[in-house]
């Protein structure tokens, strides 16, 4: 029988997996009841910013308004309870829903019908996130480098802004690329409709003054209250301004989405770029906030919190989501401190789809684009491409390819263009890695780099050589070529010695060319000696025999030890 002792450790143990998988437990039962009111308030608060963003969103991926407010409701609260991030708000997020209505729109033309294939669509993105998850490849994203991540991200503003402009002067663009859009902008712009235009200026405005003047305030709720308001009195729909026309109203209907076989294919090539694009936004979010509240976030428990609330959105007819930082900032802002304010956000926006949906059908889409127009606008970073030209022209000029890229074949190949460059420019960086001889300062221990400290100097016979990179397969060739060159400078060399500090991991193809340097040394009579060899490095010096035929005794703990050995060797000899 079992004592009371091992029963309490069993329900410990057992509270603590479903915590890990739940993290909403474990902040409810460390809650501070004085962290209610700022919750509820930040949890109103969001209402008032995510309706409008749904419905502006929903223009972007394609799709009816009410789309827009159904993957809103259920990720929300499907994340609240899964997501490792205290403050996280996911929905709809202008790069993921733009994405989206790349994917979808070659798929099918009438927005009805591409209602089931954004659904089938954030299934996708939501099996593909958690399968990621549970196999711990959360680590993706930091292969995801700055530069190529805001090029992407200007290259989605200015597609966005371009494919908006058209609804904010009268007239339904045509579709297609940036180029096209650009295009068909200008030979159309005497098409403009006067009144819709005067709406879309009025809520940019609006939209821009507040911002500057009531940065509290949730402007995109006053320009929808506005537009709804002005077009109920002027009656805007008889002068020819679109209107959202009816949002049905009731919760989100429950349903696996049927889509034709044929274009499931498509859907799953998108789907891969859309849970990278959204676990990237939403990772990045998340960590931001997490370091300014005091907490850790996971990123392989954010792959699975995002991947729930995709298939939340999925199954509620809803458009993939990820997480949104300008929600995120407005539930701090507010005095959000953990889900709850999300999980009030959610029920707001669902006592909405029950009993206030008829408003929202007077609104002008012109005020929507505007909210969109001025949401993704901000997605430009201006600032931080001048920072990149003026402190690293290669990443500069990584983060402007990426955004041609974007604006050249697309939303949906620029996530591709994103990632490969992210792994080239990683690769390129390791496999020409930053190199230095060494020489030490008068009267101090240690070793300096020669090129960084001209006052330092080498030691006559000895040359101690840092290789600053693992030594792996793609870089071995040019690690080869630097130390036959740095040989070739010092015909009076007695000791090469390797500094492996930074060189963390050797595979096999490294081995093999540390042995031909070996070898070579040793048939001009000169030794090779390796300094601060540990971990992995080590081991494998040991596994493939080189530790010995190095010898032990030329296996020093610093470069220090190794010149005081190659000292006591010459004045041996």
């Amino acid at each position: 029988m079992a004592s009371p002792a091992s029963n309490c450790q069993e329900q410990g143990v057992g509270l603590a997996r479903l915590t890990s998988w739940v993290p909403l437990l474990g902040t409810l039962r460390h809650y501070d009841r004085s962290w209610l009111r700022g919750d509820v308030v930040a949890g109103l608060t969001l209402v008032t910013v995510a309706v409008p963003i749904g419905l502006a969103y929903s223009q972007l991926a394609g799709v009816p308004p009410v789309i827009g407010l159904y993957a809103t409701i259920l990720p929300m609260f499907v994340y609240s309870l899964v997501g490792s991030s205290r403050q996280l708000v996911v929905g709809p997020d202008s790069a993921t829903a733009a994405l989206v209505g790349a994917v979808v729109a070659p798929l099918a033309v009438d927005l009805q019908q591409r209602v089931p294939l954004v659904a089938m669509l954030s299934l996708m993105v939501g099996a593909i996130s958690i399968v990621a998850g549970l196999a711990r490849v959360g680590f993706v994203a930091d292969f995801l480098a700055k530069p190529v991540l805001v090029g992407y991200l200007n290259g989605v503003a200015i597609t966005i802004v371009t494919g908006q402009l058209s609804k904010v002067l009268g007239y339904s663009a045509s579709g297609g690329g940036f180029f096209r859009l650009a295009y068909d902008l200008l030979r159309r712009l005497g098409q403009t409709h006067w009144p819709t235009l005067a709406v879309g200026m009025a809520a940019l405005v609006l939209l821009a003054a507040g911002r500057r003047l009531a940065p509290r305030v949730p402007m995109p709720l006053v320009v929808v209250v506005a537009g709804i308001v002005f077009s109920r009195l002027l009656n805007l729909e008889a002068a020819g301004v679109a209107v959202t026309g009816v949002v049905p109203p009731g919760l989100p209907p429950f349903a696996f989405p049927e889509v034709p076989v044929a274009d499931l294919q498509t859907l799953v090539a998108g789907a891969l770029g859309v849970a990278l694009l959204s676990f990237s936004s939403g990772i990045l979010t998340a960590r931001s906030f997490a370091i300014r509240g005091g907490y850790a976030v996971d990123p392989n428990r954010e792959f699975i919190g995002i991947g729930a609330a995709n298939l939340a959105a999925g199954l509620s007819q809803g458009f993939a989501v990820s997480g949104a930082d300008s929600r995120t900032a407005v539930v701090e802002t507010a005095g959000g401190r953990t889900q709850l304010a999300q999980l009030v956000g959610a029920v707001g926006v669902a006592l909405i789809l029950l009993f206030a949906t008829r408003p929202l059908s007077y609104l002008p889409t012109a005020a929507l684009a505007a909210i969109v127009i001025a949401a993704v606008w901000r997605l430009f970073e201006y600032e931080t491409m001048c920072w990149f030209r003026r402190v690293s022209l290669p990443e500069f000029r990584l983060a402007v390819i990426t955004t041609l890229g974007v604006i050249t074949v697309g939303m949906a190949p620029g996530v591709l263009i994103a990632v490969i460059l992210s792994i080239i420019g990683v690769l390129a960086r390791a496999s020409r890695p930053r190199d230095a001889v060494l020489g030490t300062l008068p009267g101090q221990r240690g070793h300096v780099d020669l090129a960084e400290f001209p006052q330092a100097t080498p030691t006559p016979g000895l040359v101690a050589y840092r290789f600053e990179a693992p030594l792996v397969y793609f870089n071995a060739a040019y690690f080869r070529s630097r130390v036959e060159r740095v040989l070739g400078e010092h015909p009076e060399l007695k000791w090469f010695v390797l500094d492996a500090s930074a060189m963390v991991l050797v595979d096999t193809t490294g081995s093999d060319t540390l042995e031909e340097v070996r070898r070579e040394l040793v048939a001009a009579d000169q030794t090779l000696a390796i300094a601060r060899a540990r971990g992995r490095f080590r081991r494998m010096l040991q596994l493939t025999g080189l530790a010995e035929r190095i010898g032990e005794e030329h296996l020093f703990q610093t470069v220090d030890d190794a010149g005081e050995a190659f000292a006591e060797a010459d004045r041996a000899r």
